[in-house]
């Protein structure tokens, strides 16, 4: 009908000027024909890219006391979530499915997760989420690609925890074994930076995580979990989800610098921030998170994560992380910076709810500190400067709660 109406007026405009379309108009009347012309063509874009949202996917993980919902999506539109017994059911008013069959249910017997149905009803769309137990739910959204985000953790009965979740492990006197989630940056189809002489980030921070995780189990205090053991390729909310999943204390994602100017060169540490702290920052994000970095639509995750009040305690593991970084690199390459410790809205830190970091281990693209990268012995001085440093973080945070509750 729009483009109906849109046709009878250039038809309108044409006859009011006593002329045919082949004649000449006013420069005015020239400019409401083109501008029309273009809304017409804009229509019949949107009619081949489908206006209306569709749900064209359904992701998942999910653990004992955890479970993460990916629900991707053609665009994003308006969604309610409202719990129902051991569950949830995620309402989309005007939103329809392309999945069928066997794409639009999961089952699982072993989990928190136990089933994620797409049903359709008229012009709306409700996925009805079951879970093994009743939970709590917290959900946002990612532009790009646009995908709703789902996260499940169980709630303990009453006079349990603080008011009734489950609470995490703090550093206390007898803490059992600190659970460090280590996330080697990017891998399988996507290399990260790749520097002059061919080397991929994929593969250096895999070396640095799996030194480090050698490391912090010989020490004996530490459990670790990494991402990833291979060269496969992880989505940045299924890295968050391992964490959670693993009921970690901290979650360190490990990458390596990359910049135009080919003589940058230094160790930075990054924590999640509402702005990023200058203009590198924002464009590291945004290479790291490739094309979600948007500036729209990221407020409201970046407000709810900051709530938890993790904040501070990741700042002070970035500072300890990145103080030990720089001492190691600068022993075997004296011209090499300390960048410091930085804000910036990274992706990989959405949605995990544990004081997490994101260090960056020199610059690939810079040739002197990409040799360094490519030997064994400069990995393994990497490896033991972040161990060094959680290690001082872990410490100071014991004598600090220990002091306080004296």
């Amino acid at each position: 009908l729009r483009l109906i109406l849109l046709f009878v007026t250039i038809l309108l405009i044409v006859v009011s000027a006593g002329k045919t379309p082949s004649s000449t108009l006013t420069e005015e009347q020239r400019e409401r024909v083109k501008e029309i012309e273009k809304e017409i063509e804009r229509l019949k874009l949107g009619k081949k890219t489908h206006p209306r949202a569709y749900v064209k996917g359904i992701r998942y993980y999910t653990s004992g006391e955890y479970a993460r919902v990916v629900l991707d999506v053609t665009r994003l539109s308006e969604y309610r979530v409202k719990e129902d017994g051991a569950g949830v059911r995620v309402i989309l008013p005007s939103a329809r499915s392309l999945l069928r069959g066997k794409d639009a249910t999961i089952r699982e017997k072993k989990g928190f997760l136990r089933e994620v149905r797409a049903l359709s009803s008229g012009e709306s769309l409700e996925v009805r989420i079951a879970l093994a137990s009743r939970g709590r739910v917290k959900s946002f959204t990612l532009p790009d690609p646009p995908r709703i985000v789902l996260d499940f953790y169980p709630v303990e009965e009453k006079g349990k925890g603080r008011e009734g979740v489950v609470t995490r492990r703090k550093f206390d006197k007898n803490p059992g074994k600190v659970v460090v989630v280590l996330d080697p940056g990017h891998g399988g189809r996507d290399p990260g930076a790749v520097g002059r002489y061919g080397t991929k980030e994929k593969w250096v921070t895999l070396k640095i995580a799996r030194k480090l995780k050698g490391l912090l189990q010989k020490d004996g205090r530490f459990s670790v979990v990494l991402t990833r053991e291979r060269d496969v390729y992880l989505s940045l909310e299924k890295r968050a989800a391992i964490a959670n999943a693993a009921k970690a204390d901290m979650f360190i994602s490990i990458h390596t610098n990359a910049s135009r100017r080919r003589w940058a060169r230094g160790v930075s540490t990054y924590l999640l921030g509402r702005k990023a702290t200058d203009r590198d920052a924002l464009e590291l994000a945004m290479r790291e998170n490739g094309e979600m970095a948007k500036e729209g639509g990221i407020s409201t995750i970046l407000l709810d994560l900051l709530n938890y009040g993790k904040e501070r305690e990741s700042l002070r593991l970035a500072k300890s992380i990145n103080d030990s970084l720089y001492g190691a690199v600068k022993r075997r390459s004296r011209r090499t910076r300390n960048l410091g410790v930085k804000r910036a809205p990274f992706y990989v830190l959405f949605g995990s709810s544990m004081p997490a970091v994101l260090v960056e281990v020199c610059f690939i693209t810079n040739p002197t500190e990409e040799k360094l990268l490519r030997r064994d012995s400069f990995i393994t001085s990497v490896a033991r400067a972040i161990y060094g440093g959680i290690v001082e973080y872990v410490e100071k945070t014991r004598t600090a709660l220990y002091e306080a509750g004296r």
